[in-house]
């Protein structure tokens, strides 16, 4: 499975993350996926509590799981998912490689051109509180108040 590069924008459909040519001179099957980025998928909101500002990588986490569910029915071996990701598809399969999970969903990382590093939502609080005073949400009742 591929994660394309984009936390704060991008697509799996770009020609980049075309793996139809990868997939037809190896012996396995190519999945890429998209996933919500930006303000979308990471909000970085001081009113949310830190899980909730990692939807990307919640949606990437979904998306593993129907892999792993699927991935039999296009001729894949469930027990051989090698996750690959560039640039911030790289960060996300390096955050993927050390999250403490009983049953990993894959057997093995490739990071292109990025490193796992801490994901905090602090510098993004003052983007998150401009943008949902852009759009008239800064005074919506929550748990400030």
């Amino acid at each position: 499975m591929t994660v394309r590069s984009g936390l704060v924008f991008g697509t799996a459909s770009l020609p980049g993350y075309d793996g139809t040519s990868l997939a037809a001179n190896q012996n396995i099957v190519v999945i890429t996926i998209n996933y919500r980025t930006n303000i979308f998928g990471f909000p970085g909101s001081s009113d949310l509590p830190i899980t909730q500002n990692n939807l990307g990588l919640l949606d990437q986490e979904l998306a593993l799981e129907w892999v792993q569910l699927n991935i039999a029915h296009f001729g894949g071996d469930p027990d051989k998912v090698t996750i690959m990701g560039q640039s911030a598809g790289a960060e996300s399969v390096g955050f993927a490689t050390v999250r403490d999970r009983i049953n990993t969903p894959f057997r093995a990382g490739i990071l292109l051109s990025g490193v796992a590093m801490p994901l905090s939502p602090i510098p993004s609080f003052g983007s998150f509180d401009g943008f949902a005073k852009s759009v008239g949400c800064d005074q919506a009742p929550g748990p400030r108040d």
